[in-house]
This record gives structure tokens, C-alpha cells and sequence, in this order.
């Protein structure tokens, strides 16, 4: 026996245990048959059975031969299991993914097809994610007809209407096509932020890759959340929903350094049920360190206190964002009439804005066009510029912005036509002032040459016409006859910005009028001219 290979060793003890184990069950089976021949129960003895009606004792409770057992309510824990989900810990919390496959109706397409690729999914998903995803896969029965353009004309409100009250967070819809090359295309619905991605497509170009292909396009739209636990300035703390659930090596799901999150605000009732969603627009959140499921973030928003405010029934929360798209058209509307287009209005777009350490930065300057638009290129290496939008010689608005997120972006700066109004007629008024300032700078000269030839005549006459030259509050009034007017139009649009450069605008004016239109030199020239109109007459009478 030791002289055997071992694997035919184990086979010869796996068989002689098999023998045993079957002749033990035989024997105790016919041991069973002797017993019960040797006490049968005659039917006198059922029947006395039956008279008699005794039955065995049983405890309190506990059910007769004929009484069915009570059914034990379910808990209200039972009844809902979200309550029990969402007290696990946000850093250990996993996904609960959707993956919906819409096939089109391509004869390629066959049933052995689809169930192969659904198959192959699930196994490579669950390989991959592990417990971070707690995920089901269906074939999409909802998507008529499955193609690309059906599934680019969904929207949020439409897919929140449909899957608000699901048990998923996420909602990943692939359609797969067959009719030129076999075609991936699809997008996620997050369920926290209410919104759906860019819609992303990839052409397979080996057909025997189609599950790696399909599996890195769910990455690619997959994306993860992050909680907002505290911010100061402009840093911000953030947890990320179920990192400590993979190790740190997955970085092609998790948040990483360098990638982008929009925040957006969950407004609860007192019941914990979401009551609306609002997303922060013109702010993001760059990670810049991440230690497991903890990041820190810089952030950059277009306002004073965007993260700020009360935290009763309000959750603060960030998703990834990253540029889908070459290229995003920017409209520029006036916040009071969004249908009027901001025509010709000057944007530039910076890299970085202009400080001690680089004063003059690289920008890209743009003119809006008869749409009142312009389009900004992405850029992968610094995807978030710094927007000015100039009118005249105001700053509209100044942001950050995020080129690539979305095709087509409207951007609502103040009506800044009161302001323009303003300055146009104070800029003519401020032409009078120095034409004025200039004419009797002039006429002040002549006259003294006139007084110092000993001109009178003409010397009266041009002083003659200097004294009917406008005076400072005639300058003031006109400069008051159009602030008035311009400020009121801003109160009435409510653009206290707008009232603020008006008013600025004409304070600035009124003090160059006080400062070129003083009566000083006049009253200098006047003075000259009886000092040698006295000389004059003293020489004469001498003579």
C-alpha cells in the first residue's frame, strides 16, 4: 500500500470510506423494518385512540395538532430595510448599483449573446468591487427603442420619476448595437444628487474584448460620493461613501488626488426624507490629499460663503465631476431678461488670476457673437479656469468654470444696461468738463496778454466771457439729472451691484468737477489783471 502513487492511494480510501459508510445505512434500515413489524397498531387500538380524546399535555401557546402557528409580525426595521442600510457608518456604506443592459434589436444580438455578456459582467464586477457594490444586472425592458439617441433624450426629472423610489444609489444604462460596429453607450443616474451624467460611448473594436470594453465604460461613468464634514475658508473636509471597503490601490474607482467634485445641498424633512436637492453652481472641490476614505479639498467657488449656513436637516454633499466633452459654449444672458443675448460683451479666461507672484498670467480673450456665446476648449491638464466678464469698464462677473462637464452652459451675469446708460452720459459730461476746463484755460491766458499790452477792451471781453462760462453746479445738476434716473432703473431690477458702480461712477465725476472747475484760477487771472491795470494807470498819471 505505501508503494502506491498517493493520488491512487486517496481514491482506494475514498472508496473503502464510501463501502462502509453504505453498509452502515443498510443496517440500520432493516433494524428500523424489525422494530416496527415487531409493534404494530391494530386498528382496536386507533379506535379506542380516537373515544378517548386525550391528548398530550402541550405548555401554554403552544399550537394544537390541528392550529396553525401565529405568524410573527415583522418589525418595523423589517418593514424597512433602508433604515437598518443607512445606519451603517458613510465610510463603509457600499453602493447599491443597477446595471441595465439595453440591447437593440441587431440580429448579431442573440439571446446566447446577451446572456454570455451579462454573465461574463457579473462575474468581473463582482470580482472587482467586491463588497464596495452591491449590484444587480437586468436586461433593460423599459428603453423603446434601445439606441443612443432614446437614451440621450432621458433626462434627470424623467429618471428620478422612475427610480426615485428604488433601493439603488446608482443607475448605470448601457445600450449595446450591432448595426455598423458593436457599440457601448450609456450614462449613470445618481440618486443622492438627482442628476445624470454625459452621455459616453465607446465602439469595440474586438468583439471578444466586448466585456472588458463594457466594464471599463461602467467605470468610466461611475461616480463616487463624498460627505462634507467641515470647511474653513477655502478647505474642506470630506469622507468618501465606502473607501474603507477597498484597498487604496483601487484608485480607479475611488476619489484620487487631483479630481474634481461638484457639491450640492439635500434639504430633509423632519421625518429624514429628502425634500429637495439643490446643487452649489460656479464651485468645486479639488482633492488635494486622501488618507483612506478621508480628503482634504481646496475650495474654488465664484462666492463669498457657498458651503457656509446651517446644517439642521441638511446634508452637504460632493460628487466627482470630470470634463465629458472637447469643447462647452457659454451663453451670457442678463439675469432680468434670460432671452435677450449679450451681444459683444468681453470675457477672458485665465489660468490662474493675476497676483504678487505671477502679475500677468496667460489669458484668452473672447467676444461674444450675435448668440451672445463663446466656446472654451477643455483642458485636460487645468480643467478649471478663472472667467471675467467685462462690460465697459465693470466687472460683471468673476468664476470659476469647469469647461468639458456639459455641451452647453448659461451663465446669468447682472442687466447691466443702467450701468452702461450711466456711464455713456457721465462719460459726455465728463467731455464737456474738460473741453470747459481746457476753453477757459485759453481765455484766461489771452486775457492776461491782453491786460499786460494794455487791451482793456479786449481784455473785458474775453473775462466777460469767462464769467458765462457753465459753473460747478450746473455740472453737478446734469451729473445728478442722470445718476438719478440710472439708480432708480437698478432698484427696480434689484441689482444693488449695479446701483453701486452708478453711484461710484458719479461721486468720481463730482469730485473732478470740484478739482478742474474751482473758481481759484479765475479769481488769480482777475486779481493779475487789476494789478496791471493799476500799474497802467499809476505810469500814466507819473507821466
Amino acid at each position: 500500500m505505501n508503494s502506491l502513487h498517493p493520488n491512487l492511494r486517496v481514491s482506494l480510501l475514498t472508496k473503502s470510506a464510501a463501502t462502509i459508510l453504505g453498509l452502515v445505512i443498510v443496517g440500520f434500515a432493516c433494524s428500523w423494518s424489525l422494530f416496527a413489524q415487531e409493534t404494530p397498531v391494530t386498528e382496536e387500538q386507533e379506535s379506542v385512540e380516537a373515544e378517548s380524546g386525550d391528548e398530550a399535555p402541550r405548555s401554554e401557546g403552544e399550537p394544537g395538532p390541528l392550529e396553525e402557528a401565529p405568524i410573527e409580525e415583522a418589525s418595523e426595521d423589517d418593514q424597512n430595510p433602508d433604515l437598518e442600510f443607512n445606519e451603517i457608518p458613510w465610510e463603509l456604506r457600499p453602493y447599491r448599483v443597477l446595471i441595465s443592459l439595453a440591447f437593440a434589436a441587431d440580429p448579431s444580438l442573440t439571446a446566447h449573446f446577451r446572456e454570455q455578456l451579462q454573465s461574463s459582467l457579473q462575474s468581473r464586477i463582482a470580482g472587482t468591487f467586491g463588497p464596495y457594490w452591491k449590484f444587480e444586472i437586468e436586461t433593460n425592458g423599459w428603453l423603446i427603442p434601445a439606441t443612443p439617441e432614446v437614451l440621450e433624450r432621458q433626462t434627470a426629472t424623467e429618471l428620478k420619476s422612475r427610480f426615485a423610489k428604488s433601493a439603488f444609489d446608482k443607475v448605470i444604462v448601457l445600450n449595446v448595437e450591432d448595426s455598423k460596429h458593436l457599440t457601448l453607450t450609456g450614462w449613470e443616474w445618481d440618486q443622492n444628487s438627482e442628476t445624470r451624467s454625459a452621455l459616453l460611448q465607446h465602439r469595440v473594436v474586438d468583439r471578444r474584448l466586448r466585456t472588458d470594453d463594457a466594464f471599463d465604460l461602467i467605470i468610466a461613468l461611475f461616480r463616487p460620493l463624498a460627505r462634507i464634514d467641515s470647511t474653513e475658508g477655502k478647505s474642506a473636509e470630506l469622507r468618501a461613501r465606502g473607501a474603507e471597503l477597498l484597498a487604496p490601490e483601487s484608485l480607479e474607482v475611488l476619489l484620487q488626488t487631483g479630481d474634481l467634485l461638484t457639491p450640492h445641498f439635500r434639504y430633509l424633512t423632519r421625518e429624514g426624507e429628502v425634500r429637495n436637492v439643490q446643487s452649489v453652481p460656479w464651485t468645486y472641490l479639488r482633492v488635494d490629499s486622501m488618507i483612506r476614505s478621508r480628503l482634504t479639498c481646496t475650495v474654488e467657488t465664484a462666492f463669498a460663503s457657498a458651503l457656509s449656513g446651517s446644517r439642521r436637516r441638511v446634508e452637504l454633499m460632493a460628487i466627482r465631476a470630470r470634463p465629458s466633452f472637447p469643447e462647452t459654449r457659454l451663453s451670457l444672458v442678463p439675469r432680468t431678461n434670460p432671452n435677450m443675448p449679450l451681444v459683444g460683451v468681453r470675457v477672458r479666461v485665465y489660468d490662474e488670476l493675476p497676483s504678487e507672484e505671477v502679475p500677468e498670467p496667460h489669458f484668452e480673450e473672447f467676444m461674444t457673437n450675435r448668440f451672445g456665446s463663446i466656446t472654451i476648449s477643455t483642458d485636460v491638464a487645468a480643467p478649471v479656469k478663472r472667467l471675467l466678464v467685462h462690460s465697459g469698464g465693470a466687472v460683471l462677473a468673476n468664476l470659476p468654470f469647469m469647461g468639458g462637464i456639459d455641451r452647453e452652459v448659461t451663465l446669468e451675469v447682472p442687466d447691466d444696461a443702467a450701468r452702461l446708460e450711466v456711464e455713456g452720459n457721465l462719460a459726455m459730461i465728463q467731455g464737456e468738463l474738460i473741453d470747459l476746463v481746457s476753453r477757459r484755460s485759453v481765455m484766461l491766458a489771452r486775457a492776461l496778454s491782453m491786460a499786460r499790452k494794455e487791451s482793456w477792451d479786449e481784455c473785458d471781453s474775453i473775462m466777460a466771457s469767462v464769467d458765462r462760462l457753465p459753473s460747478i453746479s450746473i455740472f453737478k445738476s446734469k451729473i445728478i439729472a442722470v445718476q438719478v434716473p440710472g439708480v432708480e432703473r437698478a432698484q427696480a431690477n434689484r441689482d444693488k451691484s449695479a446701483e453701486k458702480r452708478i453711484n461710484k461712477m458719479a461721486r468720481e465725476l463730482e469730485e473732478l468737477v470740484d478739482r478742474y472747475l474751482t473758481a481759484t484760477p479765475v479769481r488769480d487771472v482777475k486779481s493779475e489783471i487789476k494789478e496791471l491795470r493799476q500799474l497802467s494807470s499809476r505810469s500814466k498819471s507819473g507821466s
